[in-house]
């Protein structure tokens, strides 16, 4: 293999820009080397009403940023938002148990929708 049988075309040198081959360093210090967010809502209920209350912190680019609400709603809110959260529960969940039932016998996986 002392001899290849593709020979490359002969290139001509160019000038080097002044800023190539330079690293970019990241800017370190207030900007952008820590940051963090925090959110936090409670719900009560009592009656046919509820209370919301969210809290949100943020720490980005040197600054803290907060937020509050504080408020209230009727209960039917409440109801939607229980009954939302329990149905994306259950999906979740459902579909956690489907990667076990691979590994059930055929009986304990419920009736093929194939058949």
């Amino acid at each position: 293999m002392a001899s290849h049988p593709v020979v490359p075309p002969r290139r001509n040198p160019t000038a080097a820009a002044d800023n190539d081959g330079e690293a970019l360093v990241p800017q370190l210090g207030a900007k952008g080397c820590f940051s963090f967010r925090y959110s936090a809502t409670e719900i009560v209920s009592s009656g046919d009403r509820a209370r919301v209350r969210t809290r949100h912190a943020r720490f980005e680019d040197g600054r803290l940023t907060t937020e509050a609400f504080d408020g209230e709603v009727d209960g039917s809110v409440l109801e939607s938002l229980q009954a939302d959260a329990r149905r994306l529960f259950e999906a979740q969940l459902a579909l956690w148990w489907k990667s076990f039932a691979l590994l059930l016998p055929p009986a304990w996986r419920g009736p093929d929708k194939d058949r």
